[in-house]
């Protein structure tokens, strides 16, 4: 997984800036990834993390789970668990690659946290469709990569 997210983004990266001319106009585009959609095997490869049937298992929050007759289950306690940050998964993924234990789920760095791809990475914010959503669609065990083209400016070609 990690041999194909890496050249995406390294393919997403090379596109840069597209400049094209419409009419009289010259506009300028660059593409963002805006969305990721997932089942949760292919969300914990993809973000390089254990799977979500371990400590730490939610995507979204750090909610540590206990082990009870074997397995790990969350038990509510009475307080809500922080969310996870952008800020907090890059630096479990650095700890994680420094240290080679998991830390908080993470095995190590993902491709798509390079800060160069201006793909967010991190819980709600990366776009990430929780497989819920799309329980009924062609989606079980692959992943989706979505690209948008965002206009940055456009200028008269007579300027």
């Amino acid at each position: 997984m990690h041999i194909f997210i890496r050249r995406f983004v390294e393919e997403v990266k090379d596109i840069g800036t597209v400049v094209w001319s419409h009419a009289e106009d010259i506009i300028k585009s660059k593409v963002h990834v805006v969305l990721c959609c997932v089942d949760a095997p292919a969300r914990a490869s993809i973000l390089n993390m254990k799977q979500f049937n371990g400590y730490y298992g939610c995507s979204w929050c750090l909610e540590k789970g206990t082990c009870v007759d074997g397995s790990v289950k969350y038990l509510h306690c009475g307080h809500l668990a922080p969310d996870r940050s952008r800020g907090r998964v890059l630096d479990a993924m650095r700890k994680a690659q420094d240290e080679e234990v998991a830390v908080e789920r993470f095995k190590g760095p993902s491709p798509l946290a390079d800060p160069a791809a201006a793909i967010p990475v991190t819980n709600r914010t990366a776009n990430e469709v929780p497989m819920s959503a799309t329980k009924h669609a062609t989606y079980k065990d692959t992943s989706c990569l979505l690209a948008c083209v965002t206009q940055l400016a456009t200028a008269s070609a007579e300027s």
